[in-house]
């Protein structure tokens, strides 16, 4: 078995990254949420439940524009389907969107973070 000291030192840095809790640790651990990923979050000014997934959201991605707020009080047809039920989570692969089963709003990031690695790589397979 062969050792790459490459991947060593990177997984050392890895390790000082959590110890200091650094902001730039979820592009590290966060590899296997490609950046390819988009999701759309159907959501209202003031909907404190939005607002929390939206924050657990930002926080485990890698970049902004994965993920994209739609308001849903600038469309009608969002508003008429989504007044009673935000916030309202899709993962958009290639051209199809699919809708994100809903967490309890008090379900800790990890538990957001595994339910998209699992629809992501269900998607991954269709």
């Amino acid at each position: 078995m062969s050792i790459d000291l490459d991947g060593f030192i990177d997984i050392l840095a890895l390790h000082s990254e959590v110890e200091r809790g650094s902001k730039r640790l979820r592009s590290l651990i966060w590899f296997f949420l490609p950046n390819s990923m988009h999701l759309i979050l159907y959501s209202k000014v003031g909907c404190h439940l939005c607002e929390g997934l939206e924050q657990k959201l930002r926080s485990i991605l890698t970049t902004a524009d994965q993920l994209e707020i739609r308001e849903i009080t600038s469309n009608s047809d969002w508003w008429n389907t989504y007044q009673y039920e935000i916030p309202v989570l899709y993962m958009v692969k290639g051209e199809q969107e699919n809708i994100l089963p809903r967490l309890s709003p008090r379900a800790p990031i990890k538990q957001l973070q595994e339910m998209l690695q699992q629809h992501w790589g269900e998607n991954k397979a269709q």
